[in-house]
């Protein structure tokens, strides 16, 4: 087996660079841990412990290497072009994956990654899978500078879809699968691991995530599970959800957790665990193939800004001495507000790229000055800088006739009115509630002119009058009133 293994292996390399699976070329992205970061368990010099963090350019093949340059070879020969970025020295400063452009990349591998993630670099990385992107993860508790230190790392991702994985411990091989049939086990009879970290699945019903075990932890295998405190955790036996190999499809995307990187290493690796072993090399190219048959994720889709009036309030009435202002709030939630623009019944008064958005007699907006009489409509426009817009608009009424009503003596009518009119503007009926049955209530067209007032003890009906503006005087108390 060994040799037939080794033959296929090397025979697979004279491929032209084109995807087993029919596709083009696509990106791989291999997140590495920091010098420093890695091997507490069994390095010792700073050489020792950066070489077992599984770096793609390590070729070597002395015995118990942690080399994943053959893997290199094999997902190159898939047609798969790799790039590999390194986290901070030691292991404490993350990669900034808020400004990491993953977009290029058809999976990416968290492979001996140790450090810490904040939510909001984790929700750029889901943002990335639900759209369709792929991930990788790979764990070991002696990629880390403790026990827990790279389960932590990678459960800062996985936690979010319903994923643990816990701490290194056993060694065993694998023939009995729980789906057989999934393509990332098409042609693979056996694999194994030396120092395994399995994955649990936690959760079942987190929204958007179908995660399926296609490989469960045989039973009666002792898992090591996580501290808590850095040291090594309490060993307890596997149960149902325990996987050794689990994939999850999330949005447009997938996502796959596997129990061991000896898998993946050189010829000779560490733990007698290597890709030469077993169907090792089919199970890698199925494994990537699988994640990146998508292609990568799809542009990402850019939400439109909000911009919103703070006034005047829609359908206003200005008198003869009021001025216009107009101010405005604009938000975009996912990139960056370029400018607002207030266009007076079609006509740019004035575009502003930053707040505050006001305009007025104060800024010198000659366009809303010396407005007469009529109906004007104001639209506010928000522009982001991804191109989109929102556009909003209100009516807003003038009249700049001067009041010139009559006021006959209350004589002994009720005063103190508190009460609005309301709806108005106004189409059919104008409604006062609490109002006192006694009050006189006397109407005006915009000339002065009195009108009649047709009230049924509850309402005034206006379904009779024109548009336009209209005074309702209660008491000595005026109204001024629009009738659309």
């Amino acid at each position: 087996m060994h040799t037939r293994l080794r033959i296929l292996f090397f025979a697979v390399f004279l491929v032209s660079p084109v995807s087993l699976w029919g596709q083009d070329s696509l990106k791989v992205l291999f997140i590495r841990g920091g010098s420093g970061s890695g091997g507490f368990f069994e390095g010792g010099s700073l050489e020792e412990r950066d070489e077992q963090l599984a770096d793609i350019t390590n070729f070597e093949t002395f015995n118990g290497n942690h080399g994943w340059g053959e893997l290199a070879t094999l997902l190159r020969s898939e047609g798969f072009s790799l790039d590999q970025v390194l986290e901070g020295a030691g292991g404490d400063s993350p990669l900034d994956l808020i400004n990491l452009d993953l977009d290029p990349y058809a999976l990416v591998v968290f492979g001996s990654n140790n450090a810490r993630y904040e939510a909001l670099a984790v929700n750029h990385w889901l943002d990335y899978i639900e759209r369709g992107g792929g991930a990788l993860f790979i764990s070991d508790a002696n990629f880390g500078g403790d026990w827990d230190d790279a389960s932590n790392s990678d459960n800062d991702f996985v936690s979010r879809i319903g994923w643990e994985i816990n701490q290194d411990r056993g060694t065993y091989d694998l023939t009995d699968f729980e789906v057989p049939s999934h393509p990332i086990l098409d042609s693979v009879d056996r694999f194994g691991g030396e120092g395994v970290s399995p994955i649990t699945l936690v959760d079942s019903l987190v929204p958007g995530v179908q995660s399926t075990i296609l490989v469960r932890v045989p039973g009666g295998q002792n898992v090591g599970r996580l501290s808590g405190d850095g040291s090594r955790g309490p060993a307890t036996s596997s149960t149902a959800q325990d996987a050794v190999l689990i994939v999850a499809e999330v949005g447009q995307g997938r996502v796959a957790g596997f129990f061991d990187r000896n898998t993946f290493f050189n010829e000779n690796g560490a733990g007698f665990r290597d890709l030469n072993r077993f169907d090792h090399a089919k199970f890698a190219a199925n494994l990537f193939n699988w994640l990146g048959e998508g292609g990568g994720p799809a542009p990402p889709v850019n939400l439109a800004p909000t911009v919103s009036f703070i006034e005047p309030a829609d359908s206003s009435m200005l008198g003869p001495e009021d001025t216009l202002r107009v101010s405005a709030s604009a938000l975009d939630t996912d990139g960056v507000i370029t400018e607002v623009s207030l266009f007076l019944d079609d006509a740019l008064v004035r575009s502003i790229p930053a707040p505050p958005y006001t305009w007025g007699p104060e800024t010198k907006d000659s366009a809303l000055l010396n407005l007469g009489s009529g109906s004007y409509r104001l639209t506010l426009e928000a522009r982001d800088d991804g191109g989109y817009s929102t556009q909003v608009s209100r009516l807003i009424f003038i009249d700049r006739t001067p009041l010139s009503i009559h006021f006959p003596e209350p004589g002994t009518f009720p005063t103190g009115i508190s009460v609005v009119p309301y709806p108005n503007p106004v189409l059919d009926y104008l409604q006062m509630e609490g109002l006192n049955p006694k009050t006189r209530a006397l109407l005006y067209d915009s000339q002065g002119k009195e009108l009649p007032l047709l009230w049924d003890g509850k309402r005034w009906n206006f379904k009779a009058l024109e548009a336009g503006v209209y005074y309702l005087q209660l008491e000595r108390q005026v109204y001024r009133v629009v009738k659309e």
